[in-house]
């Protein structure tokens, strides 16, 4: 869960969310999983900002 469920079910405001897959969420120990963070680099790049 985060932030963006709020936006969605109390605002009525839709979200979009993309991150790379990982483990240990929010743990001392988070980590992302390469090919996925190599993934969405990829994928990321030329979305104008």
């Amino acid at each position: 869960m985060n932030d963006a469920s709020h936006l969605t079910v109390y605002g009525g405001i839709p979200t979009l969310l993309c991150g790379p897959r990982g483990g240990n969420t929010c743990e001392a120990n988070e980590y992302p999983e390469v090919d996925s963070l190599v993934r969405l680099l990829r994928g990321s790049i030329g979305i104008p900002c």
